[in-house]
């Protein structure tokens, strides 16, 4: 993988956790079999609640969520 791509996955990865620390409640879905139109209709709907919602690859929201833990515990490896 070039660097460049690498270091742009570290940085989302960075994002995300930074999020997840920072989060009240974080809920994870599946979007598969919504149509546009009901994603649309569902972002708008969670915008006007002042939520946040954002499609991200498995593996990087599973590094971000098992940095956040670390973090919670303490630990940093």
């Amino acid at each position: 993988m070039p660097k460049a791509r690498k270091e742009q996955k570290a940085e989302q990865v960075e994002l995300l956790t930074e999020k997840l620390r920072k989060a009240k409640v974080a809920l994870l879905t599946d979007y598969r079999g919504l149509t546009v139109t009901q994603l649309q209709d569902l972002r708008g709907r969670l915008r006007t609640g002042d939520v946040e919602y954002r499609v991200i690859k498995n593996t990087l929201a599973r590094r971000s969520s098992m940095a956040r833990s670390r973090s919670r515990s303490g630990t940093t490896t």
